[in-house]
């Protein structure tokens, strides 16, 4: 059976039979918009979360508050919570006073480790919180978030490239949250899918993609390479997942290089990387969804044009297509 999962993508995992118990914790993992009007006193805003079913009991809440919380008046606005949410990440979001507002950019095709970066550039924290936050974070009711937590690779592919305003108290796992919630709604503007893939098998060729296209009107073309090697059970051979297990960028591949020992080597390992490799943009997702239909297997960089690809159909094409290009 399928399942739709809150308002972001479908989850297409094969569920079989799905029991009362299993329904009522997808119900609880959704974000439902919960409004707090100016006039909302602590008292009314905690009776509400318990009715509205939030939380199990409005005292527990107004005790914490009471306890934990510097400012205890509840900020007017409308924010997206879970019933699977702690009481504590419950609290923090609703009692968090204004802040002075800053802006974020994450550039398409960046990485996590780029973004920590970022983030303790922009004075949000420090990367050690971030990489605590990617590992720890609840982030509930994301449905194509499928690792439980403790990894590393948990959000790569899913903090949405744009412009982001925060407010400078805002803890990093609501400003992730808004990158989060950004991807969850740009993926719904995706046509009906044709790749045959999952969604996670999705995000990670659409990584793919962002860091081995020169253009976005080559992506398609680039993904029907990796589709039609699937389907041919052949390594992928992308050289982006190999320099992403390096962690290096800028610099061509040498021998020794191909021969590193992870499961990012796509030539070494046959199928997808164990994670996207980036976190790619709407165009790469859009190309990842629906490749172009053709009959390529290979492509290499245009060394004369510099700012494209050459695809081949068989093997002989290619190594022609290397003479040519000067890689031989």
């Amino acid at each position: 059976m399928i399942v739709v999962i809150g308002s972001g993508l479908i989850l297409l995992t094969q569920l079989g039979t799905v029991s009362g118990d299993e329904i009522a914790n997808l119900e609880e993992t959704k974000r439902i918009n919960f409004t707090i009007d100016p006039n909302d006193n602590l008292e009314t805003v905690a009776m509400r979360l318990e009715n509205e079913g939030f939380i199990k009991d409005n005292g527990h809440f107004l005790e914490y508050v009471k306890n934990n919380e510097d400012n205890q008046v509840p900020r007017a606005g409308t924010y997206k919570l879970s019933a699977a949410m702690p009481l504590k990440r419950i609290s923090s979001i609703l009692m968090r006073p204004k802040g002075a507002t800053r802006v974020i950019t994450i550039p398409q095709g960046i990485t996590l480790s780029d973004v920590a970066d970022l983030f303790e550039k922009k004075e949000i924290c420090s990367k050690q919180k971030f990489w605590e936050t990617v590992r720890n974070g609840q982030f509930i009711g994301y449905s194509f978030i499928t690792s439980p937590g403790g990894d590393d690779t948990r959000l790569e592919g899913y903090l949405f490239p744009g412009t982001y305003e925060y407010e400078d108290n805002m803890d990093p796992e609501s400003v992730i949250e808004l990158m989060l919630d950004n991807f969850d709604a740009h993926t719904k503007k995706i046509p009906k899918r044709t790749n045959k893939l999952d969604d996670r098998q999705t995000v990670i060729l659409a990584s793919m993609l962002e860091r081995e296209a020169r253009s976005d009107g080559e992506k398609p073309a680039i993904a029907s390479v990796y589709i039609n090697r699937l389907n041919k059970d052949m390594p992928l051979q992308c050289d982006a997942t190999i320099a992403y297990a390096m962690n290096e960028k800028g610099r061509a591949l040498n021998f020794a290089d191909y021969q590193i020992k992870s499961p990012y080597n796509t030539y070494l390992h046959k199928g997808f990387p164990p994670s996207p490799i980036c976190n790619p943009s709407m165009t790469s997702l859009v190309a990842a969804s629906n490749p172009a239909k053709t009959n390529y297997y290979f492509y290499l960089f245009n060394t004369q044009t510099r700012n494209a690809h050459v695809f081949a159909r068989t093997y002989e094409e290619h190594l022609k297509n290397r003479k040519i290009y000067g890689y031989d």
